[in-house]
Order: structure tokens, then sequence, then C-alpha cells
């Protein structure tokens, strides 16, 4: 190797320690804030409910399902109001480790077609791969959305703290955008994750939080943790992109299989029980259980968030209904 060439690789080093994105450097609050209040169209007093839409007509056909169950069953969520969609982009790398693209055009444009004010789409990559706008040019999400939707990037937006009363986290740093939102729709990947060991509706909240807090997340107790971010801001319709999973290995890469399903709810433990039951499925055909057991509850994720109030108390299980 030439001695320019080593001195380049040896500044692209120091560039990669030192000059990390503003929001990394420092962890910049502009106040507190309130938890966020959810809009929430299901009774109450009824089991909630999980619709599970076969996908295995192809993205078009299942889209026009989507579209006809958010009609029937979401429209007052979405007509009139300010969208804001958080995706999954905890790497750049292809579907299902982040968002599919075509996936993620289709939902935006369903929720113009249902009146739909205005949709902005969102996230927060992985730590070390910051800036989420590069990964956001990586993916193709641009392309993808020109001219659709706004690509909001959080690690470049205001950030407010917001105290939740966890029996591990008593504070949560969040964008200020998903505060403010009118409605947030979260389309998640079907994933086992190598720390976690599940990744889905919950989990999608670590992408709210700012990265400096995401360090001592992962360092103990990652699974209860995961739950109590819930307890500061929580979507209010979760759809999960279930057509094909990654059944081992994840978040960022492992073994896919199609999954062919797309669940849609309000309760982000409902879904991922159902989410669970399906990636369970799909492990034991393929011979790769690892840490999975058929009882979604003994995930520590979704007993926690129970024993928080997020999956609604008392927990009497879930309705499931084909579209």
């Amino acid at each position: 190797m030439s001695l320019a060439k080593k001195a380049y690789n040896f500044l692209r080093r120091i560039k990669r320690k030192y000059c990390k994105p503003r929001v990394m450097r420092r962890l910049v609050s502009e106040g507190k804030a309130p938890p966020r209040s959810r809009i929430l169209s299901e009774n109450g007093t009824a089991l909630p409910a999980v619709y599970r839409i076969s996908a295995s007509q192809g993205l078009d056909g299942t889209m026009q399902d989507l579209e006809r169950l958010f009609r029937e069953r979401f429209s007052k969520k979405i007509a009139h109001r300010k969208i804001l969609v958080k995706f999954n982009l905890n790497t750049a790398n292809s579907y299902p480790a982040s968002v599919c693209p075509q996936m993620l055009r289709s939902l935006v444009e369903i929720l113009l077609n249902l009146d739909a004010r205005e949709v902005t789409v969102g996230d927060c990559c992985n730590v070390r791969l910051l800036p989420t706008r590069k990964q956001v040019k990586k993916a193709g999400l641009e392309q993808a959305l020109a001219g659709r939707a706004r690509i909001v990037c959080f690690d470049e937006t205001p950030w407010m703290t917001v105290m939740v009363p966890g029996r591990y986290l008593t504070h949560i740093t969040v964008p200020r955008p998903a505060l403010d939102a009118e409605c947030i729709i979260a389309l998640a990947n079907l994933k086992t994750h190598r720390q976690a060991v599940y990744t889905g509706a919950l989990k999608l909240a670590v992408g709210f939080m700012h990265p400096l807090e995401r360090f001592p997340l992962h360092r103990e107790y990652l699974q209860e943790k995961v739950a109590e971010i819930n307890l500061a801001l929580q979507p209010d319709l979760f759809v999960m992109d279930g057509r094909t999973a990654m059944i081992t290995g994840g978040p960022d890469h492992g073994l896919t299989a199609p999954g062919n399903t797309l669940l849609v709810g309000e309760n982000p433990v409902a879904v991922d029980a159902e989410a669970y039951r399906l990636l369970y499925s799909l492990k034991k055909k393929n011979n790769c259980l690892e840490e999975f057991t058929e009882n979604p509850f003994d995930l520590l994720q979704l007993s926690h968030a129970l024993e928080m109030g997020i999956g609604g108390s008392p927990w009497n299980g879930c309705r499931i209904l084909d579209w």
C-alpha cells in the first residue's frame, strides 16, 4: 500500500471517530414535554383487533386490501390529518433488513388517497451509520418518495425530553416532530434480533430515541427498556410488513423466509404477539427456533409491556381478523 493511501485511510478513521454529526457530539433538548396522546378508534372495552392480510397476491393486490382496510376501519385517523409514517431504517441494507421502498411509497399513496392533509416519513438510523440522510439516499428512499412525501431524519430535528414512569427508564429524549404529529403510523418489519431476540412494533420505537441514549439502552435490560420507550411516544396505528421475514440473525442481516402476511392494529402488544407467532412458525418450519418458544409472552418485551400497561389492563388476548 502506498504512503498516500495509508495517509488517506488514517484521515478517514480520524474523521469517522471525531467528526460525527452534531447530534452525536452533544445531547440537545429544547425542554420537557408530556408523553404523546394517541388517537384511539377501537372500543376500549373490546379485545384489541389485529387484521391479517394475505400478501400472496403480490404487492399491488396486498396494498389494495390494505387501502380497503384503512378506508373501512381507520379513515377517521387519517383524513384531514398531518401523518407521520415511522419506518425502519436501521441500516440501508435491503428489505427486510430495512424498509421496502416500494412498500413505503405505496403506503404513502394510500394515505394521500384517503385525504391525509400531509404525509411525512421519518426515522433515525443505527448510531454507527449516522447521519440518517446518507442511509436514506443509499436505500433509494428519496427516489421512491419523490413528489409524494417529505423525509424527516430525526437526527436533523430538535429534541424534547419526556419523563416516563418506567422501571428502568425515567426519561427519554425524542424528536419534536414526532411529538407534534397529529397521527403516527408505524411501518415495521418482521425480524429476529441478535440482542433483543425479536424486533417489531414495540422495538420500532428505538428509532424515536436520541442516539446518545441508545448506548446505555443496549448495555442491560434491553428488552424491558424497549417496552418502556413506548411510554413516551406510541404510534396510533401499526402495520407489520411480514411479506418476507428475517428468521435468524437480525436486525441488519440474516436468513429470510416468505411470511406472505401483513398485520395491522392499534395495539402494539397485540400486533407483536401475532407477529411473534408467525415468526415462531417460520423458524420452526426452517429448524432454527433458537430462543423462541411457542408462547409470545415468554418474550420479555411483551411481558414487560403488559406490566407497564402498554397493551391494556387486564390483558385478555386479542381478536385476529382475516381481511
